[in-house]
Parts: C-alpha cells; structure tokens; sequence
C-alpha cells in the first residue's frame, strides 16, 4: 500500500547566515528504526524503517535537491505547485551516521526566513512509500508494518513536535545536540485513498475513513429501506381495516334498510298475500314455519299432484303457483286452453302438443314475473 509520511526531525549542527541572508545548516532528516505511527483512525501502528530501505541508493538520491516549505503542503509537491510553496531546497550530499540520515538544507525565501526568526524551528521531512504488512521484531521492537520504496518530496519548517523534547533551528551558532531515540509521528494520510460519494459528488479519502462512510451509508439505506417497509405495510393494513370497515357499514346500512318499518309492512302484506292465494288451492291449510317457496310448492302440488319442484328456479315455481291459482278461479281453465290449442291445429291435437301450449303460457307467465319484480 501506497502512503505518505512526515517525520519529525531534530537539528545536529548549527545554522549559518550567508552575505546573501539566507540560512544554512544541516539536520538529522530520518533514520532506521521501529516507530509509531498515527493512523487516520487515531490509532497507532507500528513500523519498520529498515537499513536496507533508509540507506537505499534510490532512497537516498531523491532526498537532494527537494524544497524546503513552511509547513506541509495538502499533497505530495509536483513541477506544478512547488513553486508556490517553496523557501529553499536541501543540498545534494547526504551523510550516513550509525542510524541516522543528514543532509544540508538552505532557506532561500523571506518567508521562510522571517519564518524561523518568529520562533518556528523545528523541521520536518515528507516522503512517500510502499506500506507492506509484516510482523516481526527488530532491535528487541515488534513491528507489523514494513516501509519499502522509500523516495522522499519535500523538507518543512513546522512547529514544535508533539512528542518530546524539540530540536530547533539555532541562529546563535550554539550546537543542538540529536536525540536519536525520539519517535516520529506520522502527519499525513496514506496515500492510497478510495473514492467516496456524497450528494452525487465523489471524494478521495482514506480506506479507513471510506469504510466507515460505507457502513454508516449502508446503515442509513437500510433504516430507509424498513422504515419505507413500515410505512407501506401500516398502508396496506389500514387499507384491509377501512375496507372492512366499509363493508360492515354497507352491511349495517342494508340490515337497517331491511328492518324499517316501511320494509317490514311490506314484507307482512307480501307474505299475508301469498297465504290468501295459497288457501284457494289448500284450504284451511296453516303455512306457518313455511318458506315462500314452500308455501307455493304445497298449493302448486294440490293443483298438480306429479309436480316436481327439485332444481326449478324461484321464477319457475311463482309462475307454475301464477297459473294454478288462475285455473283455481276457473275450473274450466286448463280445458279451455286446449281447445284453443286444437284449433290453431286445425282441429288436431296431442299431449306433447297441448304440453307445448302450457309449457309456453308457463314461460309467458315467468317472464311476466320477472318483469314485476324489477
């Protein structure tokens, strides 16, 4: 994995003014060694500066002639933006000492100038390089992380470290001695980011803060996903519930229309009326505990002894209980329709001819019927 580094640095020398006023000097920029790192998640991760990294030819040829900035740019420097942020540069000799890298440095720009003479010191050296995961221990020290590929970018003038004593610039000619032992304290992000999209705009971030903007953005979508779940399910409950509501009401409303007085009058005159019709055809006959139907069925069979009612429909039976009740008010009823079938015959007629006369009359008769009930 791909990161950027910036590393604290104390001053082993002096620094020196030139007739030209810059300033120059020399300082311990990086060194061998197990140190914490500042993760982005606040946690610490330990890593290995290896010899053979630190002192890489590579390594060490892209730590000349790299600016020098007052404090660390928001990116890694290129050809474009050094100008912008460049008061001097460091020098192309470097020096290996034990563990320790130093390099000359000089300041160039008032800025930078004015920069050191208000107090600010201390420096601090930004490189970038492959983070490998490795566990181990080196120098009785536990590691988990290697630093391979080292190539350094810029070198800036910061404030006072975090951690322990500081070494600063020293403009007396004083000597300021290093202390190699001090841990170095990772500034800036890893240089791998992820994308990340907020409101339709994508952002570079840090995988770890990416993967926490993840689960919190898979979090939300699923409180969103339930709560629209929710509010369609109480939807579709609150529907079922108003439709059984309407049915009931439609139901109440129809029981209270059947129960009005109007209704049951009517009802009464109805049934009175049928038990008057039915008692020319069954006299002194009590229908009660009778259904209509069964009422028409029992005087239709004093009338027509074979009368079969079974899968006749309730039209079928009102109109057969129609014409038995008309030919009760005429006993000569039935005689004289056939008569008036043989003529239409020319004198000639049969059983199937004069049931055909009946059967239409009947049909005559339910058809009538059902036009009154509308």
């Amino acid at each position: 994995m791909a990161s950027i580094r910036a590393d604290r640095s104390k001053i082993k020398g002096r620094m020196t003014r030139t007739p030209e006023g810059y300033l120059r000097g020399s300082a311990v920029v990086t060194r061998t060694g197990v140190f914490d790192y500042l993760t982005p998640d606040g946690s610490i991760r330990k890593e290995l500066r290896h010899p053979d990294d630190v002192f890489d030819s590579e390594s060490l040829a892209s730590l000349s002639m790299i600016p020098v900035t007052v404090d660390h740019p928001a990116e890694l420097l290129t050809a474009e933006t050094a100008s912008e942020h460049s008061v001097g540069q460091t020098g192309e000799n470097h020096t290996v000492d034990g563990k320790l890298i130093l390099t000359p440095f000089t300041i160039t720009h008032q800025r930078g100038i004015d920069t050191v003479n208000s107090g600010k010191q201390e420096l601090s050296l930004g490189y970038s390089c492959d983070l490998i995961p490795e566990t181990g221990v080196y120098n009785g020290q536990e590691y988990t992380h290697r630093q391979t590929n080292i190539r350094y970018n810029h070198l800036a003038i910061v404030e006072r470290a975090r951690a322990g004593t500081v070494a600063r610039i020293n403009l007396d000619g004083a000597a300021v001695q290093s202390d190699a032992t001090q841990p170095e304290v990772l500034l800036m992000t890893d240089k791998t980011m992820a994308a990340v999209n907020l409101d339709g705009l994508t952002y570079d971030a840090a995988p770890e803060v990416a993967k926490a903007f993840e689960k919190v953005s898979a979090e939300l979508e699923t409180a969103r996903t339930d709560a629209a779940k929710s509010k369609a399910d109480m939807q579709k409950e609150y529907d079922e519930l108003k439709a059984k509501a309407d049915a009931l009401k439609e139901e109440m409303d129809k029981l209270k229309e059947d129960r009005s007085d109007a209704v049951i009058t009517a009802k009464v005159q109805e049934r009175l009326s049928l038990e008057r019709e039915a008692g020319k055809l069954v006299k002194g006959a009590k229908f009660d505990g009778l259904s209509d139907r069964e009422v028409m069925v029992t005087a239709i069979k004093q009338h027509r002894e074979n009368f079969d009612a079974e899968g006749k429909s309730d039209d079928y039976i009102k109109a057969s209980f129609d014409m038995a009740i008309e030919s009760a008010g005429d006993p000569d009823a039935i005689a004289k329709q056939r008569a008036a079938t043989a003529e239409k015959m020319d004198g000639v007629s049969t059983p199937k001819e004069t049931e055909r006369g009946n059967q239409s009359r009947l049909d005559s008769l339910i058809a009538k019927s059902r036009g009154g009930a509308k």
